[in-house]
Formats: structure tokens, C-alpha cells, sequence
């Protein structure tokens, strides 16, 4: 298994810390939660999606453009922690081509 490879598995692994999960038993439609995974990994996504609420223009019109379409907050904060994820995926993912271009 190569680097690429790895890593790639890595980072699909990580996505698990900010999964949801519904509570649906019959008629019964519950909130969806988020629990278990990797704490560590989701504390970090959620203080860096809160500050790039208030310094990264881009995210921070995202986010002010779902709670204007009646999102409510932590939903709309949980939508940056995934978008922050799949950035920082993407990134690495370029990283590791320049690497194995070499």
C-alpha cells in the first residue's frame, strides 16, 4: 500500500467523528446526534469552523447563507466542520501527488 493509498483511508476514517445518527423507532422521528467517533478530531473541526464563522469571508458567508434558509446554528456549524473536512482531504490529497510525482 502506497502512501496515496493510506492516507486516503486515513482521512475517510476521520470523517466517522462528525457522522450523525437518528434515533427513528416506528412513527417515532428522533434528532439526529452526533456521538461517538473520534472526540479529539471533533473538537477541533468545531472550534475551526467557529472562528472561520467570524474570520474566513468565504465560509462565513456560507454560513450566514444557511441560517438565513432557517438552518438552525449548531446544524449550520456541523455543515462547516464537514466542508472544512473535505478541504482539508483535498488538500492533502494534492500534497501527496506533488510527493509521488517526485
Amino acid at each position: 500500500m502506497n502512501v496515496y493509498n493510506l492516507s486516503c483511508f486515513l482521512i475517510v476514517k476521520n470523517r466517522s467523528a462528525i457522522l450523525t445518527f437518528n434515533r427513528d423507532s416506528g412513527k417515532y422521528r428522533g434528532r439526529r446526534m452526533i456521538y461517538g467517533g473520534r472526540k479529539d478530531i471533533r473538537h477541533a473541526l468545531y472550534m475551526a469552523a467557529l472562528s472561520a464563522t467570524r474570520y474566513n469571508p468565504i465560509l462565513k458567508e456560507f454560513y450566514h447563507r444557511l441560517l438565513a434558509n432557517g438552518k438552525p446554528k449548531k446544524l449550520a456549524l456541523i455543515t462547516l466542520m464537514r466542508k472544512l473536512l473535505s478541504y482539508l482531504n483535498l488538500l492533502i490529497k494534492r500534497h501527496l501527488q506533488k510527493i509521488e510525482a517526485r
